[in-house]
């Protein structure tokens, strides 16, 4: 897609939108951040002749499919600063450490902008495990059982 046709496409939905500019300048600030984010956005699949790692590879291995166009955003601005292998080497582990959370505790996925944006991808794996309520009640069952073992004098 050409930066025109992006740009074609984008300002129909804008005019479809209901917080569209309603003066030239701020249809001329919303053109300037089509042709932004579209620099930032086609920067990235420059790279895949390098490395084979596209932006929708990534999206499509991340868990949460939600907010699709600014996940491309996140996703392209992180590519520019990491590594394209590490980072969907990243996003396939936390993928499939959230796959293992419990049903009611995926609705805690966070958005794939969010978590690009906030460089999850450098957080501690071990903090990724989730448990389920049972889990926890056996846990502290289990720490409970160990604390009534000593007598304080």
């Amino acid at each position: 897609m050409s930066i025109g046709e992006y740009v074609i496409s984008q300002l129909w939905l804008l005019k479809k939108s209901r917080k569209k500019p309603t003066t030239k300048a701020e249809w001329a600030a919303a053109v300037d951040k089509m042709v932004a984010t579209y620099r930032i956005v086609d920067a990235a699949p420059v790279a895949k002749n390098i490395t084979g790692v596209t932006v929708d590879d990534i999206y499509k291995a991340y868990p949460r499919k939600v907010g699709k166009a600014n996940a491309i955003k996140a996703i392209a601005k992180s590519m520019m600063s990491v590594p394209h292998e590490d980072l969907l080497e990243s996003v396939k582990k936390y993928a499939k450490a959230t796959a293992l959370w419990p049903e009611d505790q995926r609705k805690f996925i966070p958005h794939c902008s969010t978590w690009m944006n906030q460089k999850r991808w450098e957080d501690d794996p071990s903090e990724w495990e989730r448990k389920s309520d049972e889990q926890r009640a056996e846990e502290k069952r289990a720490a409970d059982k160990n604390n009534t073992n000593y007598t304080i004098f």
